[in-house]
């Protein structure tokens, strides 16, 4: 849904920018850790989770990492729709609640969509705007 916004008409960008906002404002006071990581490899696994590998660009709030690959695991959302599977090379903004590895290694994302936003020039425009506000 949100991948595609440079396809959108103008309303529907406008529609989806605003979408992309509350969900940047939301997940900004929920996230431990909020960076910016390019898709090296997905793997999708039984239980519905996505692990990846991710290259790390840079931190947008909290600890920066001393890594710089990051493995990711993807959690599903019963109630909404399942995380999407990112592609390699794409570039992403990962909300990690806790700024932990679980014992694989892996940094845990927010269920379903909410767990990841693609970057691109509209998601990191909306993400400064919503950034730069007092809270």
């Amino acid at each position: 849904m949100l991948k595609h916004l440079g396809s959108l008409a103008i309303a529907s960008s406008l529609l989806a920018a605003g979408e992309v906002a509350l969900a940047f404002h939301n997940r900004r006071f929920d996230s431990d850790c909020i960076c910016v990581a390019e898709c090296l490899k997905t793997v999708p696994q039984s239980n519905g989770q996505i692990a990846g590998q991710f290259r790390f660009i840079k931190c947008l709030k909290g600890p920066a990492r001393a890594a710089i690959y990051l493995k990711v695991r993807f959690l599903p959302n019963d109630k909404r729709s399942p995380p999407e599977m990112p592609t390699v090379g794409s570039k992403w903004i990962l909300f990690i609640p806790k700024a932990i590895p679980d014992k694989d290694g892996f940094l845990l994302t927010h269920p379903g969509p909410d767990g990841a936003v693609e970057w691109n020039d509209t998601t990191e425009g909306v993400f400064s705007e919503v950034i730069q506000k007092p809270i």
